[in-house]
């Protein structure tokens, strides 16, 4: 590689920003307090979050339904009180060194933000969770932190609730694919992720974005994350491509 090279690749990565994937996920274990640090000293713009609410009406921050693949315990979120998740051993399964992790409180994660923005998941909207998006719109409304959360979902009425509740807070659309003909999000739908026209941000997995997406999406004064790129070969492409964001699970990808 040459210093011509060198000098254009710089270039291009100054354009470029890096989203933590459920926090730091590389280097701790995903969606723990651990995780968002690392990201933050990793001097990560954005960190992204999955949530979801207790059977007492918590939010907390994890990937899946239950407890089962990222603790000791076991059984649905939505089934368990905070009080018998808050005891669970959250960081032994990725290194026994992190064993006194925890499954935060989405409050307790917004205090940790400092330097960063925090995108939120929902992993699923009102239909599993009655009232969580207006608990967590309550939640970064008491914290002062409109201007530095985005709220994102595959789910177009979740979208629709935000913009309904929140429409100063900046919304993200995140699909597994997208063409011309049909897009895959938390089901098919018709058409691109495009049509759906009110929000300030699309997200396609990197095995599907293309080039023309990219252009659409910039055509619309919008901007574009690719998920799903954990090697610097692959950061290259999409960075040639044209994206604006990059979510990995390792900060220290473009070092």
């Amino acid at each position: 590689m040459n210093v011509f090279f060198l000098f254009l690749f710089s270039m291009n990565l100054s354009a470029v920003e890096l989203i933590a994937h459920r926090g730091a996920s590389a280097i701790a274990p995903e969606n723990t307090l651990s995780a968002i640090r690392a990201a933050q000293n990793a001097l990560c713009p954005f960190i992204e979050i999955d949530i979801h609410m207790t059977q007492d009406k918590k939010i907390v921050a994890l990937h899946d339904l239950s407890v089962n693949r990222t603790t000791d315990g076991r059984g649905k979120i939505s089934e368990l009180t905070y009080d018998q998740i808050k005891i669970l051993d959250a960081g032994s399964w990725f290194n026994k060194k992190f064993s006194a992790e925890s499954i935060p409180l989405l409050s307790q994660v917004l205090d940790e933000i400092k330097g960063s923005s925090l995108i939120i998941e929902f992993k699923y909207g009102e239909s599993e969770y009655p009232g969580i998006t207006k608990k967590v719109v309550d939640l970064i409304r008491q914290k002062n932190l409109e201007k530095k959360v985005i709220l994102k979902s595959f789910s177009r009425d979740v979208l629709k609730e935000f913009k309904t509740i929140a429409p100063q807070i900046p919304r993200l659309y995140v699909a597994l694919l997208s063409n011309p003909f049909f897009s895959i999000d938390n089901g098919l739908k018709i058409g691109p992720i495009t049509k759906v026209n009110d929000v300030n941000y699309y997200q396609v997995h990197q095995l599907f974005l293309t080039r023309s997406l990219i252009q659409k999406v910039h055509k619309l004064n919008k901007k574009i994350i690719v998920w799903g790129v954990n090697s610097k070969q692959k950061a290259k492409k999409f960075i040639d491509l044209g994206v604006d964001f990059i979510e990995t699970d390792d900060p220290r990808l473009l070092d």
